[in-house]
């Protein structure tokens, strides 16, 4: 298709086009690193939003959440009670990044464990009884494997309750993440239609599903051919994430700058953006314009060290240029930079943060 655009524009504008850019999220984000991966000459730059690149384990993975919460019924976390779960992240570790502003600029360091909102006794609309709280805590932790080694990154406290997060990918009735992978495994995995999610075994059907890998997975880190003739690649991910898991894109990122330490300091950029939800909308600012920074880097600007996001009163709307109103901006910062507020000006404009590295103030 790539090939394909090329020709038409030279045979109509009597010219080739001067670049290529591909942009996409989620499996548009799959798809991008997979143009990197395996048609380098396609694309001259690229931009990959919370990519489902690990396709295979992202299914396993799936499945195991699933069951981490459906398989028992008194282990169900009823949509109703996940702001018990946020407010309570929140309220413990909202001014850890010098800003009260309900949003977790590095959820990791938070260390929120959901037995503080345990009943004492049977089961309240106030408390989490213990299957709920040894659910949640699954589904932070992330999953294991047959032997109980991490094996998939977790998902992140501090937006629970947001419409759009856990209620539709891992707690509501029809989750999402039980729903692709039941699917997966149903149709093209075991090719049997009457396959149900009590049957899956970890170990026998990971294996299984690895076979689909060579032509499903896009998480291979050698970007040699592409970064090589010149490509660029920004990649992002929102912290707040409940479809994908943020850290797996920043083992992604890892792996590449560790195989191609050289190239990828020079053509490879990753953001994280804080309290934001599935490449769009979220508690925090998340709509920034990741295409306008690329092609500044692509035509010869310097390797780019920030991203303004904007928050504002309808996400989409602002995302599509429609009008909305702005409520708040910040820098999204190269990683591993964060942002930190100088302590001067209002919290909700971003000229008032610097990108400084983890653990230092501004």
């Amino acid at each position: 298709a790539a090939g394909t655009g090329r020709a038409v524009i030279a045979a109509y504008y009597g010219n080739a086009p001067r670049a290529a850019y591909f942009q996409g999220c989620s499996d548009g984000g799959r798809e991008a690193l997979m143009e990197a991966q395996r048609y380098p000459e396609d694309y001259d730059a690229i931009i990959a939003g919370a990519p489902a690149n690990a396709w295979t384990r992202m299914m396993a993975a799936f499945m195991r959440d699933d069951r981490a919460v459906f398989a028992r019924p008194e282990s169900a976390i009823p949509n109703a009670k996940l702001k018990l779960l946020q407010d309570a992240a929140i309220a413990q570790c909202d001014t850890k990044d010098g800003v009260k502003d309900g949003v977790l600029d590095d959820p990791r360091g938070c260390g929120f464990d959901p037995a503080v909102l345990q009943c004492k006794a049977g089961d309240e609309a106030t408390c989490l009884t213990a299957g709920q709280v040894t659910a949640a805590r699954t589904l932070y932790r992330g999953a294991l494997d047959a032997k109980g080694r991490p094996f998939f990154p977790g998902y992140m406290p501090g937006a629970e309750a947001v419409p759009g997060t856990w209620d539709v990918w891992l707690t509501g009735p029809k989750a999402q993440h039980g729903v692709f992978a039941t699917e997966f495994y149903r149709y093209m995995v075991h090719s049997n239609p009457e396959w149900q999610p009590g049957a899956f075994d970890f170990a026998r059907d990971y294996a299984a599903g690895r076979r689909l890998a060579p032509l499903l997975d896009s998480d291979s880190p050698d970007l040699g051919a592409f970064l090589k003739r010149g490509g660029k690649l920004i990649l992002y991910h929102g912290w707040n994430d409940a479809a994908i898991p943020p850290e797996n894109t920043i083992a992604y990122f890892e792996a590449v700058t560790k195989r191609l330490p050289a190239e990828a300091g020079k053509s490879v950029r990753l953001f994280m953006a804080p309290g934001m939800s599935h490449c769009l909308a979220g508690p925090g600012p998340n709509v920034f314009d990741a295409l306008g920074t690329l092609d500044t880097w692509r035509q010869g600007g310097p390797a780019p060290e920030t991203m303004i996001a904007t928050k504002f009163d309808n996400d989409l709307f602002g995302y599509l240029g429609f009008p909305a109103k702005p409520l708040r901006t910040r820098p999204l910062c190269a990683w591993p930079k964060v942002a930190r507020w100088t302590g001067k000006g209002s919290t909700d404009d971003a000229a008032n943060f610097t990108c400084v590295a983890p653990g230092m103030k501004s």
